[in-house]
């Protein structure tokens, strides 16, 4: 788990205008979960510089989205290799940001986030892709104790194996317009002034602006291949307790904070997962807020991000979750105008 230049929450960032970005033209690079929220951020980057830019959606319901970015827009499941091979003939390049934080019905961690990286990147060899940035979190790991961090790993270590020249990106928290982690902790602040923090408070994250993270994955893409992997994150250290004070000052609350223990936290937590479709936490998410969330100080990172934005002093977009939105959060019903995917 910056002032706002990219539009309303969750919606795609206006483009500025770019006399070489037309729908006709032959596409270079295609960008996989595109309509997430990292996804839609790296698509408009690339739009304003310049480059023809392939959208892969998995069905035709997030399609509106790019219509003001005259891309082209092919379907496929990412687990389907034919029709990824089909969707990225033509393209020479891949940003891979395609993934699932929980699990819903036939969508689970193993099929997406270790399959369907294993169909996308065979898919991509078959079709003449020369080179890949692949995206992950930071603590992503075979070996990792959560679950969605060691499936996020074999991910990493399948497209890998595809023989797809690449380099890997990890981030740290992303926040922004559109952003889920801080958003549910603005909920929370808005039913304050009791919030009830998981553990200690003292896991420490380095958030990094999703325009920053944009920027980052299309930089390291006009990088040479080296095959390293690089670590991306803020510019600014900050404890779990410091987000909330943030989210609290950029809402202009007092909040007291509750901490309560993991263990006492997780019973109710899978109560709300069994209920809701989107509880405001999973079980699996609440496990990682004992877990740093930092730029390794030995991890390669370059200068993929010039300047980029603190949390501090660029939350105004969490000033759109009113108290009613909190109350929907906590239900498991995240409103479409804060996070629209």
């Amino acid at each position: 788990m910056a002032t706002n230049t990219a539009g309303q929450p969750g919606r795609t960032p206006k483009p500025a205008a770019h006399p070489a970005a037309h729908e006709d033209r032959e596409p270079g690079v295609a960008v996989t979960g595109a309509a997430g929220f990292l996804g839609r951020y790296v698509v408009a980057r690339l739009h304003d510089q310049g480059h023809a830019v392939r959208v892969i959606l998995r069905t035709p319901r997030r399609a509106a989205l790019f219509a003001p970015l005259q891309t082209s827009i092919r379907y496929a499941d990412i687990r389907d290799r034919q029709a990824m091979a089909s969707a990225l003939e033509g393209c020479d390049r891949l940003i891979h940001c395609a993934a699932i934080i929980s699990e819903h019905g036939a969508d689970t961690y193993q099929s997406v986030n270790v399959e369907g990286v294993r169909a996308t990147y065979a898919a991509a060899r078959d079709a003449g892709v020369r080179r890949a940035v692949h995206v992950n979190p930071i603590g992503a790991s075979p070996r990792a104790s959560a679950s969605y961090l060691r499936s996020r790993g074999e991910g990493e270590e399948a497209a890998r194996d595809s023989g797809v020249p690449m380099n890997v990106i990890r981030f740290s928290t992303l926040f922004g317009p559109g952003d889920a982690f801080l958003s549910v902790l603005a909920g929370l602040v808005r039913l304050g002034p009791i919030v009830p923090v998981a553990g200690s408070g003292k896991a420490r994250f380095q958030p990094i602006h999703i325009e920053d993270a944009a920027e980052a994955a299309v930089r390291l893409l006009q990088e040479p291949w080296s095959g390293e992997i690089v670590e991306a994150g803020g510019p600014k250290i900050v404890s779990y307790d410091e987000i909330l004070d943030e989210v609290a000052n950029a809402l202009g609350r007092r909040i007291v904070k509750i901490h309560v223990p993991l263990a006492v936290m997780g019973p109710s937590e899978r109560l709300m997962e069994a209920l809701f479709p989107q509880p405001p936490i999973t079980t699996n998410e609440l496990g990682m807020l004992k877990l740093d969330n930092v730029v390794a100080p030995d991890a390669p990172r370059g200068n993929y991000a010039s300047d980029p934005r603190p949390l501090a002093g660029n939350l105004d977009y969490l000033q759109g979750v009113r108290f009613l939105d909190g109350v929907r959060i906590m239900f498991g019903r995240m409103p479409a105008h804060i996070r629209d995917h």
